[in-house]
This record gives structure tokens, C-alpha cells and sequence, in this order.
């Protein structure tokens, strides 16, 4: 697996959707602060080397690679709403749960529905070609459960 491109990824959308959210006094700064947001963007071979490197700290209960199908998704890219409610949806699933436990479910209801516009403007912007990018067609989640040893 290649690194997604800079341009693709949902972190920057993501960092300043909360931050609309704290300038607009929603959610606390300090709140904010404490959350360590759980996802990198990262190649496989990167990963395999940090866990390689504290393989004395942690050990992998769990490591399981769900491929992001972009061509599917995608179609003739008519429909860059449906693209980005898909792709914002499966953020949501991954995270929902623990946003709620840390900032509670109406700030997390907000996020959400913030992070699938300001998504949406980006996406509209992209080329179709963009959106079926070879690097991008390779991508997707590792999902990790570590145990500490």
C-alpha cells in the first residue's frame, strides 16, 4: 500500500472542522486538547516497522486491512454527494463511539454533519481522473488492537 496523498486525506478537513467547532465556543479548546485523535495516515510498511520497534511494549491482538473500493464508490462520478456521505459515514463508523464518549453526542452529531459539508465542498473540487488516482485505489484502514504488554 502506498501513503494516500496529501490532498486526499480527511485529516486537514477533519482538524478544521473542530476548530470551527471551538471558535464557535461548542466544544472547549481544553476538550479538544485531550482527545487523541485515533487515526494516522500511514503506509503498511511504516506501520510494520513501529510496531516492529516496540514489539516489547505492545503486542497485536488484532490486525485485520479493510480496502477503501474508490472505483466502486465512485461510479462516472456523477454524484459527488453520495461519494462524500459514504466516505464520511465510514469515518463515522470508526469513530463515533468514542467521540461520543469524550465530547458528547450532540458535538458529535455537529462534527459530523460540519465534516460531511466541508468534505463535500473539497470533493466538488476534484477532477474525476483525481478521484481514481492509481495511490488512491490502493488505499484503505488498518485496524489495530494492540495489548500493552
Amino acid at each position: 500500500m502506498v501513503q494516500i496523498p496529501a490532498d486526499f486525506r480527511d485529516s486537514y478537513v477533519h482538524d478544521e472542522t473542530w476548530n470551527q467547532l471551538i471558535l464557535e465556543d461548542l466544544v472547549s479548546k481544553e476538550l479538544r486538547d485531550d482527545f487523541n485523535f485515533p487515526i494516522y495516515y500511514r503506509t503498511l510498511e511504516e506501520v510494520q516497522k513501529l510496531l516492529e520497534k516496540f514489539s516489547s511494549a505492545f503486542e497485536v491482538q488484532k490486525e485485520e486491512f479493510i480496502p477503501l473500493d474508490y472505483q466502486s464508490l465512485l461510479g462516472d462520478c456523477s454524484d459527488v454527494r453520495d461519494f462524500t456521505r459514504t466516505q464520511v459515514k465510514f469515518m463515522q463508523g470508526c469513530c463515533e463511539g468514542m467521540y461520543e464518549a469524550h465530547f458528547g453526542k450532540e458535538a458529535t452529531s455537529l462534527l459530523f454533519d460540519r465534516f460531511e459539508e466541508a468534505s463535500y465542498d473539497r470533493f466538488s473540487r476534484w477532477k474525476c481522473d483525481d478521484m481514481r488516482s492509481d495511490e488512491l485505489s490502493r488505499s484503505g484502514a488498518l485496524v489495530l488492537c494492540l495489548r500493552r504488554k
